[in-house]
């Protein structure tokens, strides 16, 4: 299983991460695969800065909601 996969799947369940955040995160994991050129290619995506801006506010929210755990 890939470390987000088990993050996501781990911190979900007792609350420590929204819904929102699991939901967004779980499309993230896909993108993260078009860092090689070969995945672009099956897939048609070339992600752009825009691409980058979506996945980083994706990953700021994810730490946002961990660091509220006490």
């Amino acid at each position: 299983m890939a470390l987000i996969a088990l993050l996501l799947d781990t911190a979900r369940p007792p609350g420590w991460i929204q819904m929102d955040v699991h939901d967004f995160m779980a499309i993230v994991r896909e993108y993260r695969n078009f860092v090689h050129l070969r995945k672009q290619r099956e897939r048609g995506v070339v992600p752009d800065r825009d691409t980058v801006g979506m996945c980083w506010g994706t990953l700021l929210a994810l730490l946002n909601d961990l660091e509220t755990i006490r």
